[in-house]
């Protein structure tokens, strides 16, 4: 299934560049080894992203979204990291989350699936491991109630 991640922007994030007082936040994306990155939003703690990408993904993965500052000199700063469960994203539905960070802050992401409901997929997969049974087993005519099934009682409002 595909589901498209929109990075909307992140606030409150961490000082790296303590002599101007903000950062050069980037955030990566990833899930089951698949990986995208933002641009990097100068000299600034409250950036603003607006960046979509799409993933091939499967219902229950886990997205991991991770906050690094750029530095020229030396390893990127991490300014925070987390996870979010994709069995929580529905079909046809944009669904707007603030996540907060591990260290400090939060980003702001909309999450679009246009594919199948992972409700709607575990239960294909439960009928699929049903035996298969023909129409004829299902039902038989009965002369006072119409059809019946083997072993169900019909209730009440069922034999109106």
């Amino acid at each position: 299934m595909k589901v498209e991640v929109r990075i909307i922007e992140a606030k409150d994030l961490r000082v790296t560049d303590y002599f101007a007082g903000t950062s050069d936040p980037y955030i990566k994306l990833s899930v089951n080894g698949q990986m995208h990155k933002t641009a990097i939003a100068r000299r600034t703690c409250d950036p603003k992203f607006n960046q979509s990408f799409t993933f091939d993904v499967i219902p229950g993965q886990q997205i991991t979204f991770e906050v690094f500052s750029f530095d020229t000199v030396g390893r990127d700063d991490p300014l925070g990291s987390v996870q979010h469960s994709l069995s929580y994203f529905y079909q046809g539905q944009v669904n707007d989350l603030w996540l907060p960070l591990s260290k400090k802050g939060q980003i702001h992401i909309q999450v679009f699936s246009p594919g199948v409901l992972p409700n709607v997929i575990l239960i294909e997969q439960l009928n699929s491991l049903r035996p298969e049974i023909s129409q004829q087993q299902i039902t038989r005519r009965s002369p006072l109630i119409g059809y019946k099934s083997f072993g169900y009682t019909p209730s009440f409002n069922e034999l109106m």
